[in-house]
């Protein structure tokens, strides 16, 4: 189964975005379609997928064309959903991916290993944890065959935000250089803003089955039922505290230093730690079995690409980037059979 922060250059112009302009740039329903929008959404998104799927490394600079009707779609999915999906027992294994990080030839690669999707609900089913942006070269595109895979296998395809999928975050390890490079400034500016406004609708967790919790980060002080995370408002940027903020950055921790206490204040400087105690109390409260994460990688996941957190085998980490940052690591995918876990 199978991570290290390094700041990437940004514009003060990019920096004094207006959030507000951030959190409502849909532009989606007042935009009229175009003769070239006339196709169907089935055949629009079948054959972005078949683009992203079969392009080169260098992608090709009228790429930015069809990312104001993806949004419409992603959008108009993600407000579909719960922000924590359920995903059925009788949906069969699930594949699960941790970080991705922009490495869209890997993906790619393990995509066609386990094979695609179906349109009913057969073939391949996925469910990725985020982070699918910064860090690698093709953060764009790996986002936007994922959102184009979930609109068109809503049934066996879904995506959860991670803590890189936020204006906060991505504009200073890479995704926006990224796309102000490949795209230029007469449509990156254009691109960016639709990036972040499908990823301001993202939901933030799944539960499979009913024993299974899957999220990016790890759980929340705040967190007494699974119900409050439904209660989170879209759309929305991450918060710097909170609920939702700890969901995508909170980490496991073995050494949380107090003793009488199983949570500290995180070394990211963001969220918390949580030790195994945090993770026994929140399993029994809610009857869940299993948590599945990501957010995470460090020597003891390089053979494997996962770890398991404690004694008790209740919470796993998963990376699923091989080689991330020349780390000469393994990927890892989770197969989680549903019927398994009720």
């Amino acid at each position: 189964m199978a991570a290290v922060d390094g700041a990437i250059g940004t514009s003060q112009k990019q920096l004094d975005l207006d959030v507000k302009t951030a959190l409502e740039v849909t532009v989606v329903e007042a935009t009229p379609v175009t003769v070239d929008e006339a196709e169907t959404d089935t055949s629009f998104l079948n054959s972005l997928i078949q683009r992203i799927m079969s392009a080169g490394l260098k992608q090709e600079p009228e790429a930015y064309i069809p990312v104001r009707r993806l949004t419409r779609l992603a959008v108009e999915s993600f407000k579909s959903e719960p922000m924590m999906l359920r995903i059925p027992a009788t949906e069969g294994p699930v594949h699960i991916f941790g970080d991705l990080h922009g490495q869209l030839r890997d993906l790619r690669m393990m995509i066609n290993h386990i094979g695609m999707p179906g349109a009913d609900g057969t073939g391949a089913h996925y469910l990725f944890l985020g982070d699918y942006v910064d860090r690698g070269l093709q953060g764009a595109e790996t986002f936007l065959l994922l959102a184009a895979m979930r609109c068109r296998y809503p049934k066996s395809v879904f995506l959860l935000r991670g803590n890189h999928e936020d204006l906060n975050t991505a504009i200073t390890y890479g995704l926006y250089d990224e796309v102000m490079e490949r795209y230029g400034e007469q449509h990156g500016e254009y691109v960016w803003l639709h990036l972040i406004s499908m990823f301001n609708w993202m939901p933030i967790a799944a539960l499979i089955g009913t024993k299974v919790l899957a999220m990016h980060g790890g759980l929340s002080p705040n967190l007494a039922s699974l119900e409050q995370i439904n209660q989170i408002a879209r759309p929305t940027l991450i918060p710097p505290y909170g609920l939702m903020c700890d969901l995508v950055w909170a980490d496991p921790d073995a050494l949380v230093a107090d003793p009488r206490a199983s949570w500290a204040m995180s070394s990211r400087g963001i969220s918390f730690s949580f030790d195994e105690r945090a993770v026994i109390s929140f399993c029994h409260r809610t009857k869940v079995d299993l948590i599945v994460r990501a957010h995470q990688i460090n020597t003891e996941m390089l053979q494997h690409g996962h770890k398991w957190f404690g004694q008790t085998g209740r919470l796993v980490t998963l990376f699923s980037a091989p080689n991330y940052l020349n780390m000469a690591n393994s990927g890892g995918v989770l197969v989680v059979d549903a019927n398994d876990h009720g």
